[in-house]
C-alpha cells in the first residue's frame, strides 16, 4: 500500500473493499482510486471504524436482523493485502453504528431494530473480547402510550449512531424517539442512561458530531433533514438533570438543496454528517449528505404521493455548513462560545443515494459513495473554511457501498 491514503469500503455486500487513493500531483491533474483487495466478511458491513491506537485493526458490524459486531486486522504478504476477522460477537438486532472509545479500551455499538446499545471491551491485541458479558442497554420509547409523529418510522426506539463527548459520556441519536440519549459507562462493559437532548417531534435523529472544542453537538435528523445545535459544554452533573437539553433557538439548517420544492423535500432522507477535523480550519465546517434527489418520482410513488411536477433528476448533493464562533464577553457571559452560522453551500455529486461519506483524517479530502449508482468519488477540500469541494477522483465500478473509512 504505497499510496499515502487508503480507505475501507463496506455496505450491503459480502466483502469489505480496501481502496488506495493517489491525490492529484499538480494543477489540472486527476487523482486515482484503485481497489487493492476485496476481503470476505460477515454480510452487510454498513459501518466500519479504525482503531484509535492500532492502525492495522478495524471494527465493523453485520447489519442483519440478528446482528453481529466483529474485529479485523489488515495482513500484508508481499504485494497482497487482506482483512482477516479476528473475533465476532452476536448482538441485539440489526446494528447501525459503532464507535471506538477514545481511550482505546473498547467499542460502543447501537442496534437499530433492537432499540439497544452494547459496550464491548478489547483484548490486548485489539480484538473484541469474547469473554465479556456486555449486557444490552434497552432505550425507553416516549411514544409508547401515544401516537408517534411518524408511526411508519417511529414505532419503537431506533438508535442510529453513537459518539463520545468530553468526559467519556456517549451521545446516542434515536430516530424512533426524537431523542439523543446521554449514556454513561459503568464498569468494564455496562451502560446506563444519564440524560437526554430533545429533538423536535418527528425529526428523526440520525447522526451527530461533537465540535472540536467539545462545547456543542451538531445533530442531523433524517426525516426533517435538518441540523440542530445543542450546548453540551456543561458538567456531567448537568447531564443528569431530569429536564432534557433543548437545541439552540434560531439555529436549524435544512440541508436539502433549495431548488427542491417542500412537497418533494419531505420524502428525501438526510444520511451522513461529518466534521472537518483539520486544526488549521478555525471554523466548525460540516458536510451533510442527502439521498433520493435523483429518484424523487419513485420515492414519491412509494409514499403514495402524486409526482406530476417532479423536478428534473439530479445526483445527490453534499450540503456544506460553516459555523464561526462568537465569544460572549459581556456581563455574565463568562467568555462562553456560541456558534454563528456563516454560510451554507451545496455541491452536486455524481452519486445516487449518497449514504456513505467520510472526511480524511487530515481534513484534506471528502469521500462519498452512491449506494445505488455512481461508485466512489473523492473531493479535494479547499477554501478558508474548507467549504470548497472539487472532484479529483472517481471509481464508478464500486457498488452497494454504505460506509467509507479512511485508514
Amino acid at each position: 500500500m504505497e499510496s499515502p491514503y487508503c480507505l475501507a469500503a463496506g455496505g450491503y455486500r459480502d466483502t469489505i473493499a480496501l481502496l488506495s487513493f493517489s491525490p492529484p500531483t499538480g494543477a489540472g491533474t486527476a487523482g486515482h482510486i484503485k481497489t487493492i483487495a476485496e476481503s470476505p466478511t460477515p454480510r452487510n458491513t454498513s459501518w466500519i471504524e479504525r482503531s484509535v491506537d492500532k492502525p492495522n485493526t478495524l471494527y465493523s458490524i453485520s447489519e442483519d436482523p440478528r446482528g453481529k459486531v466483529f474485529s479485523l486486522k489488515l495482513v500484508a504478504e508481499g504485494e497482497q493485502v487482506e482483512m482477516q476477522v479476528t473475533a465476532v460477537r452476536d448482538i441485539n438486532g440489526a446494528p447501525a453504528h459503532l464507535h471506538c472509545l477514545k481511550d482505546g479500551s473498547g467499542i460502543a455499538v447501537v442496534n437499530y431494530l433492537g432499540g439497544s446499545m452494547h459496550l464491548f471491551p478489547f483484548e490486548l491485541d485489539g480484538s473484541l473480547s469474547v469473554r465479556s458479558k456486555s449486557p444490552a442497554l434497552t432505550f425507553p420509547f416516549p411514544y409508547r402510550e401515544r401516537l408517534s409523529p411518524n408511526p411508519r418510522r417511529q414505532n419503537e426506539p431506533h438508535p442510529h449512531s453513537v459518539m463520545e463527548g468530553r468526559s467519556g459520556e456517549f451521545f446516542v441519536p434515536d430516530l424512533g424517539a426524537d431523542t439523543v440519549w446521554i449514556v454513561h459507562r459503568r464498569g468494564e462493559d455496562s451502560l446506563e442512561i444519564a440524560g437526554q437532548l430533545q429533538a423536535p417531534p418527528g425529526s428523526g435523529p440520525r447522526h451527530a458530531v461533537v465540535s472540536k472544542d467539545l462545547q456543542h453537538l451538531y445533530l442531523l435528523t433524517e426525516m426533517s433533514h435538518t441540523i440542530y445545535v445543542f450546548p453540551i459544554g456543561g458538567s456531567l452533573s448537568e447531564f443528569k438533570a431530569t429536564t432534557p437539553i433543548q437545541p439552540l433557538t434560531d439555529m436549524a439548517i435544512d440541508v436539502v438543496p433549495p431548488h427542491i420544492p417542500p412537497k418533494y423535500a419531505s420524502v428525501m432522507d438526510a444520511a451522513e454528517l461529518c466534521l472537518n477535523p483539520n486544526p488549521a480550519v478555525a471554523s466548525t465546517t460540516l458536510y451533510a449528505s442527502n439521498r433520493y434527489e435523483s429518484r424523487l418520482s419513485t420515492v414519491m410513488a412509494e409514499h403514495g404521493l402524486e409526482a406530476d411536477d417532479c423536478p428534473r433528476p439530479h445526483p445527490d448533493s453534499i450540503c456544506v455548513v460553516v459555523f464561526t464562533t462568537n465569544i460572549d464577553i459581556g456581563s455574565g457571559g463568562g467568555g462562553k462560545s456560541s456558534p454563528k452560522l456563516e454560510k451554507v453551500i451545496w455541491v452536486e455529486t455524481g452519486c445516487d443515494v449518497a449514504r456513505a461519506m467520510s472526511v480524511s483524517r487530515d481534513g484534506k479530502f471528502v469521500a462519498v459513495a452512491g449506494q445505488k449508482r455512481g461508485g466512489v468519488e473523492i473531493y479535494e477540500v479547499e477554501g478558508e473554511h474548507g467549504e470548497k469541494l472539487s472532484l479529483v477522483a472517481k471509481a464508478a465500478d464500486l457498488e452497494n457501498i454504505a460506509d467509507l473509512c479512511w485508514l
